[in-house]
């Protein structure tokens, strides 16, 4: 074995651990295998375009201020990233559709309930005062044994500006 196979390092993450520790033998067919078939679904689709249009929301609230990220049309936001993520699952699936017009339509409309409840609850998921933006995907890199590494992010990491603590 080479000095270079040697050192290099197993990276796994969050999910593919979830699995691991679920059904080991379902994580050897799918990551040592490579058995499972990857591609995309309307969940990949949706959840990709929600988490790009709640995560430009949440930059510009921080970053400017809560009136600009308010007049953002979130449903129009939410329209092209479904979108660009249909598109983007497409072109991984070697042209192949990742779900149907039909299942956009439904998962858009759902997304828009979504994106109401979110403004709704804002001031108590994301208070703007006194909090401010630390990191949008802060990527989490851990050696949990010799030679195996966990990657993980988390999608929004705020501040208290007075305790300091995030």
């Amino acid at each position: 074995m080479s000095e270079e196979k040697k050192d290099r390092k197993r990276v796994v993450s969050f999910s593919q651990y979830s699995m691991w520790a679920g059904c080991k033998k379902k994580y050897k067919l799918q990551y040592i295998d490579k058995l499972a078939k990857s591609g995309g679904s309307i969940h990949t689709v949706f959840g990709t375009a929600m988490h790009e249009t709640i995560q430009t929301f949440l930059k510009v609230m921080y970053g400017e201020s809560k009136k600009a990220a308010l007049a953002i049309n979130l449903d129009k936001l939410l329209y092209e990233n479904l979108i660009e993520a249909f598109q983007s699952d497409q072109t991984k699936m070697d042209g192949k559709a990742p779900c149907t017009k039909e299942e956009l339509i439904e998962f858009y409309g759902d997304g828009q309930n979504i994106l109401q409840y979110f403004i709704g609850k804002l001031n108590k998921f994301y208070p703007k005062q006194g909090y401010e933006l630390v990191d949008i995907e802060y990527r989490l890199e851990e050696e949990l044994k010799p030679g195996v590494v966990f990657w993980g992010f988390i999608d929004v990491v705020l501040r208290d500006a007075i305790s300091g603590k995030t």
